[in-house]
C-alpha cells in the first residue's frame, strides 16, 4: 500500500523539552483540492505535526467492502509496519496518532501548543 508523507519531526518545546510527535493519517484514494485543507492545517501546527495520506489510487470498494473497511485495513497495516519499524520514521511510544477524515477536516491554528503526553480518544459517527 502506498503512503504519502509529509514528515517534520524532531522539533523540541521552547522550554528545551521534546515535545511528542503528533502523527496525523488519512485515508485518501484520490487527490481532492480539499487534502490541501487538511495538509495545511496539519503542517501548520509545528515541527513535530506530520500528516501521512494512505490509500493513494486504490479503489474504495471490492473485497474491503463500500463502507469504511479500507479505511481501517489500511490504518491497521500502518500501526503494524510503524511498529515493526519498517515504516519509514517509526512509531515512538510517545507519539501520538490522529485519523482523521481526508476531505471534511482541518484543524484549528494553535493546536500543536495545547498537545501533551496525555492521551484522550474520542470518535464520532
Amino acid at each position: 500500500r502506498r503512503a504519502n508523507q509529509t514528515d517534520r519531526s524532531g522539533a523540541l518545546g521552547g522550554d528545551g523539552e521534546s515535545k511528542p510527535r503528533v502523527r496525523v493519517l488519512a485515508v485518501a484514494t484520490s487527490y481532492k483540492p480539499q487534502l490541501e485543507m487538511l495538509r495545511g492545517s496539519v503542517l501548520g501546527q509545528g515541527k513535530e505535526w506530520t500528516l501521512t495520506i494512505l490509500g493513494d489510487g486504490l479503489v474504495y470498494a471490492g473485497m474491503y467492502g463500500a463502507h469504511g473497511g479500507l479505511k481501517m485495513a489500511l490504518l491497521h497495516e500502518w500501526l503494524v509496519a510503524e511498529l515493526r519499524g519498517e515504516g519509514g520514521s517509526g512509531l515512538k511510544s510517545t507519539d501520538l496518532v490522529l485519523f482523521v477524515d481526508a476531505y471534511d477536516v482541518a484543524l484549528l491554528p494553535g493546536m500543536g501548543d495545547e498537545v501533551s503526553g496525555d492521551v484522550v480518544l474520542c470518535c464520532s459517527a
